[in-house]
């Protein structure tokens, strides 16, 4: 026999004697690579020798570590090789393999569907506490005081989410926020259309301040739950409290809910930016829909419903920049 064949033989019978051994099977495994490196003339006895000391130097003292701990743990790795096949060349050079990439055991729900399902929640939960609070101010509150009493409740959940909430939960902030905006909407469409203490005028001039402040609310945060909460909030509290409007109140609830979605256009969230314009154009087109067939039963002006209309479908093309 060769010198070399009997350097081989020597080493191969070392690894054998290191594999049956073993106590570790990532420790048997690498070892069982070396050997078949060593058969298919793919790595010199010299690199299967140093290789196979090394990873038993490493082998021993996890040995060292579970006889102080008192157990094995029985996923602990030996060696960094043992996980993954590498190809070993004739001058006992690694050419690394990408790892094959491990199937999960079970299928994780993506990033996009967690994204999705918060989304829902929070405008649905958003939704049904702007309904109480729309109940409050129809059936439980009468006169100036109480009217005022909805903007001070409304001023304080933002105080709320702003100065307290936002610090801590960020993103539960964005939809607190956007229920603040959509109550104060709320209590002026309550004030003007239901309790009748503020004038035409002052309805429009007030949800244009609120617009502005939503506006610059908006550059401090990226977020669709904001945008989507606060027009929303705006459509439900209309269709609550719009049940007979004369012609004038229509016109004014018009103008008010185009001055809202024209400032929601401009908010500064990048996040999902064209669904959140098309979801916003779909809810505005049902929205002038429904509050045009409940005009046309109280019996308004035609060509005014039918400008609200015109007005909807022009609407699109700003939603969707």
């Amino acid at each position: 026999m060769s010198e070399n064949g009997q350097a081989m033989a020597v080493v191969r019978g070392r690894i054998e004697d290191l594999r049956e051994k073993s106590e570790d099977p990532f420790f048997s495994r690498y070892m069982e690579e070396l050997l078949e490196g060593l058969a298919a003339e793919r790595v010199t006895a010299a690199y299967a020798e140093a290789e196979a000391e090394r990873a038993h130097g490493l082998y021993l003292e996890q040995m060292a570590e579970i006889d102080r701990g008192g157990q094995r743990e029985p996923e602990a790795a030996t060696a960094p090789e043992a996980a993954a096949t590498v190809d070993i060349d004739q001058r006992g050079q690694r050419e690394p393999e990408a790892a094959a990439p491990q199937a999960p055991s079970q299928a994780q729900p993506s990033g996009a569907e967690y994204t999705v399902g918060a989304i829902i929640l929070s405008v649905v939960g958003a939704l049904f506490l702007l309904v109480s609070f729309i109940t409050l101010g129809i059936y439980y509150l009468d006169g100036i005081f109480q009217g005022i009493l909805l903007y001070i409740v409304s001023i304080a959940l933002l105080s709320l989410s702003e100065l307290a909430v936002k610090k801590r939960l960020p993103k539960f902030a964005h939809g607190l926020t956007g229920l603040g905006i959509a109550a104060l909407y709320a209590a002026t469409i309550i004030n003007y259309m239901y309790l009748n203490i503020m004038g035409s005028i002052v309805a429009v001039i007030i949800t244009s301040a609120i617009a502005a402040f939503s506006l610059v609310a908006s550059r401090r945060r990226d977020s669709s739950v904001f945008r989507l909460i606060s027009v929303l909030g705006c459509y439900v509290s209309f269709l609550l409290v719009a049940r007979h409007q004369s012609d004038l109140e229509f016109l004014v609830a018009v103008v008010m809910v185009f001055v809202i979605n024209l400032s929601s256009v401009f908010f500064a969230g990048k996040k999902n930016a064209k669904a959140v314009g098309s979801v916003h154009i779909a809810l505005n087109t049902v929205f002038f829909i429904i509050f045009a067939t409940l005009a046309s039963g109280a019996a308004v002006y035609p060509p005014y419903i039918i400008w609200a209309l015109v007005l909807a479908v022009a609407f699109a093309p700003i939603a969707s920049l």
